[in-house]
């Protein structure tokens, strides 16, 4: 019998296909329940943000892309997940694009001793991750509101964990097509440390990405294209 170009893969939370090159894709099935409410802000860097809050969580939207939803929490889920024995049981995170703060509660659930860093900036997006509290009852993070590009050179703690998600409306933030840039993290990095990066369906931010590091490993996610990449 031919083989198919993909092929379904249960899991306990959700189905996988495998297509022809070996990506394993992540169908996450979201319910959506009826909304509790909704809110519009204002802001400098984003424009117009869209909040929902419903039963099954929260969504943040800007110009009709989700900056924090169920549906992407999952994605940085399956990432640290497949990070986890790679790195400390208390390590210390940067995360570059905080959103409403989704991330932050899939960080603590795989390392509740972590140590977290944020750098976000938007001012009003912070302001919503506070309002949210995906950190629960762990420790609100260190959120630093600046530009990444500038932020990340500046910094002088070293990370385990560096995960990527900053984008200009769908598109993934031109920063990481910068050799200086992607140098600067590699600087911010432990020895043993991982970068894991998010880039929707521009898979060519990875490929350049990948240029730096000795292991790059791609996969798809939910249709978004996420790569894990050490030395």
């Amino acid at each position: 019998m031919p083989s198919c170009g993909r092929q379904i893969v249960h899991n306990n939370n959700h189905l996988g296909m495998m297509d022809s090159h070996g990506l394993r894709t992540y169908l996450f099935l979201d319910y959506n329940p009826p909304m509790l409410w909704d809110e519009k802000r204002y802001s400098e860097k984003n424009g117009e943000i869209t909040v929902y809050q419903g039963l099954g969580g929260a969504q943040v939207i800007v110009d009709g892309y989700s900056q924090t939803s169920e549906g992407l929490n999952a994605i940085w889920r399956d990432a640290f997940t497949r990070s986890e024995t790679l790195i400390p049981e208390k390590p210390a995170v940067l995360v570059l694009g905080l959103g409403g703060g989704g991330i932050v509660r899939e960080i603590y659930d795989i390392w509740p001793s972590a140590r977290i860093t944020s750098i976000e900036h938007d001012s009003e997006m912070i302001k919503i991750a506070h309002e949210l509290k995906y950190y629960g009852e762990f420790p609100v993070p260190e959120i630093i509101c600046a530009d990444a590009g500038e932020a990340v050179p500046a910094l002088k703690t070293k990370f385990d964990v560096i995960a990527v998600d900053i984008f200009k409306g769908g598109k993934p933030s031109a920063l990481l097509l910068q050799s200086d840039f992607i140098e600067a993290l590699k600087n911010t990095l432990t020895d043993e440390g991982i970068l894991l990066v998010n880039v929707a369906d521009s898979r060519e931010y990875l490929d350049a990405v990948a240029k730096h590091f000795t292991r790059a490993d791609l996969w798809l996610s939910a249709f978004n294209f996420v790569g894990l990449f050490a030395d």
